[in-house]
This record gives C-alpha cells, sequence and structure tokens, in this order.
C-alpha cells in the first residue's frame, strides 16, 4: 500500500523546478557570506544555474518564455516588491523627495523611451515604431533590484528614497507606453480611456482598501490574533492587487499604493511585515531568476546577433545615464549622487513582463524585441548586482556610517 505524502503533488516542469531551486538556495544560503562582501551575487547566480539547467545544457529544465510559470512568478515577484517597497514610503516621505522622483518619472520615461528607440532603430535595425515601443518595455527601473540598492545605507538617503519612489511607480507609468505602441504597432485603434484610466483606477483601488480594511480592523468587534499581525500587509496589498485586476485597473500602481498607504496611516503594519515580506520577495525574485535563465539558450544567445549585443551594451551603459541627465538639468545632485541614481537604473521583471505581453499579443517583430529585451535584462542584473557593494563602498570611503558601525553593518546589503 502506497504511503500518503511520499510524492511531490506536482509532476513534471514544476517538480524539476522545484528540485533545482532547492538545491540552488541551499547552495546560495552557504556562500551567502561572500555575497555580502565581494561582487559575488546570487541573483546572478540563480540566472547561471537556470542557462545550464536548459535543454541546451544539462537539460534539466525546458521552459518559453510563453509559460504561464515564468508570467506568473515575474508577476508576483514584482507585485510583491512594488507592495514591500511602498511599505517603507509614507506619504511624508512622497512630500519630502517628491521633486526628483518626479523629474525622474515625467521627464524620463519619455526621454529613455526615446534614446533607446533611436539605439533600437539605427544599431539593433528594428523599425521605429517597433524601436519606441521597445524603448517603452525598457524605459522603467526595476524596484526588484533596485530595493537593493535602497538598503545601501551608506548611500545618501534622498539617492535612496528617488530610485524608490521612481522604481515603484514607473512599471504602472510606463504600462500606458507600451499599450499605446504596441496598438500602434498593430494598426489598432488607440482607446485613450483605457490609457488614463487604467492608472488613476489602480491607484484609487490601492489607496481605499487598505484604507478601508484598517478602518475596519480597529472596530471593537474586530479582533486580529497577534500572530497574524505580520500578514496583514500581505493580504490587504494582494485584495488590492487582485480588485485592481477585477476592474481592470493598473495592477503596478494599486500594490504600490497600497504600501505607501499603509506605511501612512498604519506604519506598524510595515515594520511588521518587513521580515516576512522581505522573505517572501527574495524567493520569488530567485525563483523567477532561474526560470528566465532556463530560457536564455545558447540558441537564444547566438539568435540575438552582434548588432542586438552592442545594442544591449550602448543601451544599458548609456540610455539611463542620457534620459537621466536631460531629466535632472539644474538640480542639487552632487556629481556622485547623480552617478549612482544614473548607473543604478536598472531593467529587470516589469520589462519581462512587457516583453512576455507582446509575444502573447502577437505584436510585430515580437520575437526580436523579446530577445533584445531578455539581453538587456540579463546584463542589467549582472551589471548592477556586481556593482552595488563596491558603490556603497565609494560612499563608506567619504563619510562616515551614521550609526557608527563597521563597514559591513553600514553596507545594508540584501542579498
Amino acid at each position: 500500500m502506497r504511503r500518503a505524502g511520499t510524492r511531490l503533488p506536482v509532476d513534471g516542469v514544476m517538480t524539476t523546478f522545484l528540485i533545482v531551486f532547492a538545491v540552488t538556495y541551499a547552495v546560495a544560503l552557504l556562500l551567502s557570506g561572500y555575497a555580502n562582501r565581494t561582487p559575488l551575487s546570487l541573483a546572478v547566480l540563480f540566472l547561471v544555474v537556470g542557462f545550464v539547467s536548459e535543454p541546451g545544457v544539462l537539460g534539466l529544465l525546458s521552459v518559453r518564455p510563453s509559460d504561464a510559470i515564468v508570467s506568473s512568478f515575474a508577476l508576483v515577484a514584482l507585485l510583491s516588491v512594488l507592495v514591500s517597497d511602498g511599505l517603507k514610503l509614507s506619504a511624508r516621505t512622497l512630500t519630502r523627495w517628491w521633486r526628483l522622483p518626479t523629474r525622474a518619472l515625467v521627464l524620463g520615461i519619455p526621454l529613455t523611451i526615446g534614446v533607446i528607440g533611436v539605439f533600437a532603430h539605427f544599431v539593433a535595425q528594428v523599425p521605429w515604431l517597433q524601436g519606441l515601443l521597445l524603448g517603452a518595455v525598457l524605459s522603467p527601473t526595476d524596484p526588484v533590484f533596485a530595493s537593493a540598492i535602497v538598503a545601501l545605507r551608506a548611500i545618501p538617503e534622498r539617492v535612496r528614497s528617488m530610485l524608490n519612489i521612481e522604481s515603484g511607480m514607473n512599471d504602472g507609468l510606463a504600462l500606458p507606453a507600451v499599450l499605446l505602441f504596441l496598438a500602434l504597432s498593430k494598426g489598432e485603434p488607440v482607446v485613450v480611456p483605457r490609457l488614463v484610466g487604467e492608472p488613476i483606477l489602480g491607484t484609487a483601488i490601492g489607496v481605499i482598501v487598505p484604507l478601508v480594511l484598517i478602518r475596519i480592523g480597529r472596530f471593537r468587534f474586530v479582533t486580529i490574533a497577534a500572530e497574524y499581525h505580520p500578514r496583514e500587509a500581505f493580504g490587504f496589498g494582494l485584495l488590492a492587487v487582485v480588485l485592481a485586476a477585477v476592474a481592470h485597473g493598473n495592477v503596478f500602481l494599486a500594490a504600490f499604493a497600497a504600501g505607501v498607504t499603509m506605511a501612512t496611516i498604519a506604519p506598524e503594519i510595515g515594520r511588521m511585515f518587513e521580515t516576512i515580506g522581505s522573505t517572501i520577495s527574495d524567493l520569488l525574485k530567485l525563483a523567477t531568476l532561474l526560470l528566465f535563465g532556463a530560457f536564455i539558450s545558447p540558441n537564444f544567445l547566438r539568435e540575438v546577433g552582434v548588432d542586438g549585443y552592442v545594442f544591449a551594451l550602448v543601451t544599458i551603459l548609456f540610455a539611463r545615464p542620457i534620459a537621466f541627465a536631460l531629466a535632472m538639468l539644474g538640480s542639487q545632485l552632487t556629481r556622485r549622487e547623480w552617478l549612482t541614481a544614473a548607473w543604478f537604473g536598472p531593467r529587470g521583471f516589469a520589462s519581462a513582463v512587457y516583453a512576455i505581453m507582446l509575444v502573447s499579443e502577437a505584436a510585430p517583430h515580437s520575437d526580436r524585441l523579446f530577445h533584445l529585451t531578455a539581453i538587456v535584462v540579463v546584463g542589467s542584473i549582472i551589471k548592477n548586482t556586481s556593482t552595488e557593494v563596491w558603490a556603497a563602498r565609494q560612499y563608506q570611503k567619504n563619510r562616515t556610517y551614521e550609526g557608527g558601525g563597521r563597514l559591513e553593518e553600514g553596507l545594508g546589503v540584501d542579498e
């Protein structure tokens, strides 16, 4: 008689994925001390393991960009980090540091789209309209990897706050541009109310849902068990995201707005959620990186072409600095602060989610656009995760850590 519980309740790709992820995560824990002191990055480790697990190398994992497991993990990881990042920013923080993020959002996104569109057309030989679509896909900085930067306490607060606010909001604000150029490239009518209404609706739901739930939680007839308090942020944020999706609102802005709302009216929720929230976000992030690496096969890399790699290089090194320099003209950022904010503008999960959308929507040249997006995302991850500790140390050499702690304590590196 077969004993219950002796087999995993899943088969095929998911079983293999769970085994590979579990082994890699155990190894990552054993190497985590090195990641805090050297350019060795756990994010890169999971990308490499995913790459060597795909059919063209070890043949352990066989996934495609259109597979639900890839898009689902990427979307859930992105939303969880957006909620967590919002919990670090109260309305007071937003009003204090709003000027620089506003420049980065209002001016930076259109400028980035334009710069990347020019690179795509002249370097990667992509038609103008599809080049601008690619620019919209790659325009948002990524909260998943910017979250590691904003945890480096040696970096000035206004730089960390600017990157946190910008990366939390620009995923949702870039989505209308993606939808606009996607519709134009497919020759479909542009629905202006949708482009304008979805961000507003998503933000409104993200504010209202946690606000109402927190008010209800303070009624005398409602009691929340002490052990469930750390889960409030997850539950309230999840409901806001689900309702935004059902109402066709912008789920990215809903997630971020929910986090900011909870941080503003009930900051204790964020403090209690911090440990469990970072654990959930890290697990989802690393799982998605492993899957992402699994479809960057040797054949995939060959298909990118020389012009694709040149495009990725100039985009990673120059697109953000050019757009950021123009957007920040006249600001009071020091040269070091400007270089930090311009350098750490990684493209990641949001761009991957949007690129998957292009494939599922059968956009013209979608396969080419996906290849270019993937190479830029991988390059950005490697560049940023391998230089974050070095950047913090440069600041540490020029200022004393506020808490007077040792260098490793002052860095505050997540990974």
